[in-house]
Formats: C-alpha cells, structure tokens, sequence
C-alpha cells in the first residue's frame, strides 16, 4: 500500500505545481495577452477587415492568429510586463525603439 499513497502524494503535488505555476504568469507558452490590442489593430490593417469580423487566438509561445474576412494572419508577440513587441510572422522582430514613426 505504501507504493499506492507515494502515487497519489505526487499526483497531488503536481497539481499544485502546476496551478502555482499557471498563476504566476511566466508568460510562457501561453501569457501575451497584452499583445492581444496591438495583434487587433495590425489584423485590421493586414486583413483589411472591420474589427467585428476578426477573431484572434493565441497560440504556443507568444504566438496569435487573426482570421477574418476570408484570411488568415499569425503574429508573433513578445512582452515583458505590460510592454509588447508585436510583428507579423513571416516578417523579422523589430525592437520597439527601432520602430519607424507612424
């Protein structure tokens, strides 16, 4: 029986490894959710779109998609805190400070 109640301590334990870890917000696979109003008005743009008819999703590591009026655009989103660097992802990372004036 010891064996029995080994298997269930650790089950239990990761659990709460798990949700202590959910909680903490690494940011890591899933957690750019800031990112989320620049991916929308980026998607508008390249979509052409009305924001009404866009529906985004975020993926594994940083990683959204807007699909709306018949097209479909991934984006690739890094944030720290609350400070995101967001680029189309069949395009190149451009740092926040080097990016053109708009």
């Amino acid at each position: 029986m010891p064996s029995s109640r080994f298997s269930t301590l650790r089950t239990v334990l990761a659990v709460f490894v798990l949700a202590f870890v959910s909680a903490c917000g690494t940011g890591y696979p899933i957690g750019a959710e800031h990112a989320k109003p620049i991916v929308r008005i980026d998607a508008e743009k390249d979509l052409d779109c009305p924001p009404d008819e866009i529906t985004l999703s975020e993926e594994w590591g940083g990683v959204w998609k807007a699909v709306g009026c018949g097209r479909v655009q991934r984006y690739n989103a890094n944030c720290s805190g609350i400070r995101c660097d967001v680029h189309r992802a069949d395009e190149g990372p451009v740092p926040i400070q080097d990016r053109p004036a708009e």
